[in-house]
């Protein structure tokens, strides 16, 4: 019996020829999503690193593909709880920021957000959304009784 190496992180190449010269065969590359590790590294053995395995067994390899990347949905017009919700079912955190005025959408509801819909972010992004206040209510000065010229 003999140790599996321990390849964790290391570029598929080296990982390749470091279990090779301890005598065992390379067998499946499953790509896997791991934020921790690069793109192209090794994530895990099958057998586990530092176990013991049959010289010239195979043994097989996860590597990154890196941050699983999504598409940031358009959230205009959701309410604050349908927002959540959305980005949460995409592996994504919501965060309220400031409220902003709108007339176009309705008080309480997503008027915009920080980062904009169709964009490509790293799965676990927080993404930032602005409820509207309905329209900015303007003060009008009381000009009744009063001359064009003075109004």
């Amino acid at each position: 019996m003999t140790t599996v190496p321990d390849v964790t992180n290391q570029p598929v190449e080296t990982a390749r020829k470091m279990l090779e010269d301890a005598g065992f065969v390379v067998g499946t590359e499953t790509q896997v999503y791991n934020a921790d590790i690069q793109a192209g590294n090794v994530v895990s053995t099958n057998p586990t690193a530092n176990s013991q395995a049959r010289k010239g067994s195979t043994v097989n390899l996860n590597v990154s593909r890196g941050t699983e990347q999504v598409t940031v949905p358009d959230l205009k017009n959701q309410t604050s709880d349908e927002a959540m919700r959305t980005l949460s079912n995409l592996g994504l955190t919501g965060q309220i920021g400031d409220p902003v005025y709108s007339d176009e959408v309705e008080k309480d509801r997503v008027a915009s957000q920080d980062t904009a819909a169709g964009t490509t972010v790293n799965k676990g992004d927080t993404i930032v959304i602005h409820l509207s206040q309905g329209p900015e209510e303007v003060n009008v000065p009381n000009v009744q009784g009063m001359d064009f010229e003075s109004a």
